[in-house]
């Protein structure tokens, strides 16, 4: 192997071997970031002004006082469950780049544009939290950044 094409082992931050270290901690900051927002949004629909705002807009779609359904946005099955699932999966493919596996990689990425796309879904409905929902809205952009950060590096390799 000719000698000038490989990287100066100097160089702090380039390696010529994948060891998974930043990108698995990328994915713990990942995952904590989808549980905080996670838990701000069961935060946020709990609140009086999110179902206030919530009725409001019903009834301007559907017109005045057709809402007659009483709309219980707090914490369900799938409020508890959803999470669990999700952090499963990150459990997932944090184990399995470590091994080698490269597949758990690109299941990722493909899981970490979903997960953005989502969330960027819920950033609308950061809207009705009233106030609160500038915090909201802060942790979701703060969640896909560390989302668009890890796939650059997962797809470079580092």
């Amino acid at each position: 192997m000719d000698r000038g094409l490989e990287r100066p082992p100097y160089v702090t931050g380039c390696s010529t071997t994948f060891d998974g270290t930043r990108l698995n901690k990328l994915l713990l900051v990942s995952a904590g970031a989808y549980l905080l927002v996670d838990v701000l949004h069961l935060i946020g629909r709990s609140t009086q002004t999110y179902h206030d705002n919530l009725m409001s807009a019903a009834d301007r779609v559907f017109g005045d006082g057709s809402t007659t359904v009483e709309i219980n946005p707090g914490v369900g099955l799938w409020s508890i469950v959803g999470p669990l699932a999700v952090l499963a999966v990150y459990a997932l493919i944090y184990s399995y780049p470590r091994k080698g596996k490269n597949w758990a990689r690109v299941t990722g990425i493909v899981l970490a544009c979903l997960g953005s796309a989502f969330s960027l879904v819920g950033f609308f409905d950061a809207f009705f939290y009233g106030l609160y929902g500038i915090v909201v809205a802060l942790a979701i952009v703060a969640f896909v950044a560390v989302n668009v950060v890890w796939i650059v590096a997962a797809i470079r390799g580092r």
